[in-house]
């Protein structure tokens, strides 16, 4: 009787079947990526520094080094691809956001932070507006009533004030309002008078910072001076327009205006000339200044 022959590859052959070793390759491929991905979150847990050029230069290597491949499909070759690219553009906290805060808005969270006590109160609010940032001080904060003299106890406010504003490039304009209370007195005979001479006592405030208490050079102050102005509204421009005499009238209104070109950097601050530096650090003053 002629014998059967014996299958290829059965239960004890390797050639047939199910490869039980090609069928679990993928899990190989799958610890690699885990693998990967602990270490970019080790690294992002590691880095010392929470600043936005530390990010930028891992982000950078991250992109250079890490690709992500392409294709997927079946019978299609896989090639390595660009996925890795802005993989850190977006990120909370420590990772860069992908639209940046504007310039304004940059300053904004400066006038906030500094004056985190009175921000967002009826003493102080700052807007944005098309015109710039508007920085609304209570005038009971800096004035007695029906006075412009600035009182002793609103100095360190002005301090806070006046350093912010020095580190500016914008024009600064300080605007003076009252309320429709009527005033007639030796030193002012109008709302108008009363709302100017507050202006300028702030204004008069900030130079005085900048020249005793920061210690500006001359050629810093007289930037500093050109960018400054001072007007006064009177009750002309109340918040409350129901109650003209109301005490929400009666502010200072600290103004930042908008870059005068587009491409200018609000942040950055101008080079100085050679006349400049000689004077900022020998204290001479060279002539044709």
């Amino acid at each position: 009787m002629a014998k059967k022959r014996k299958k290829k590859g059965g239960a004890g052959g390797g050639g047939g079947g199910h490869d039980a070793a090609g069928g679990l390759r993928w899990l190989l491929t799958y610890a690699d990526m885990i693998t990967l991905l602990l270490g970019v979150f080790i690294i992002l847990a590691n880095i010392p520094t929470k600043s936005e050029e530390t990010v930028e230069e891992v982000g950078e290597s991250f992109e250079h080094f890490f690709t992500f491949l392409k294709g997927g499909r079946v019978g299609e070759p896989v090639t390595p691809g660009k996925g890795g690219e802005n993989i850190l553009s977006r990120r909370s906290g420590m990772i860069a956001e992908a639209n940046p805060p504007t310039p304004m808005a940059v300053v904004r969270k400066k006038f906030i932070q500094s004056f985190s006590t009175q921000a967002g109160t009826k003493r102080m609010s700052v807007i944005e507006t098309k015109q710039g940032l508007t920085v609304r001080f209570n005038d009971m904060l800096f004035f007695e009533c029906g006075k412009a003299e600035i009182k002793k106890e609103a100095y360190p406010l002005l301090d806070q004030l006046a350093s912010l504003v020095e580190e500016l490039p914008n024009e600064i304009k300080i605007e003076g309002h009252t309320d429709k209370t009527p005033i007639s007195n030796r030193q002012f005979s109008s709302n108008w008078e009363l709302s100017v001479s507050r202006a300028v006592s702030v204004v008069h405030y900030i130079i005085f910072h900048a020249k005793n208490k920061a210690q500006f050079p001359e050629y810093k102050i007289k930037r500093l001076e050109r960018r400054l102005s001072a007007s006064g509204y009177g009750e002309f421009h109340p918040l409350d327009r129901e109650n003209p005499k109301s005490s929400i009238n009666r502010r200072i209104d600290i103004v930042v205006l908008q870059p005068k070109t587009e491409d200018k950097d609000m942040m950055e601050k101008p080079e100085p000339t050679i006349a400049e530096e000689i004077e900022e650090k020998f204290g001479i003053v060279t002539e044709g200044q």
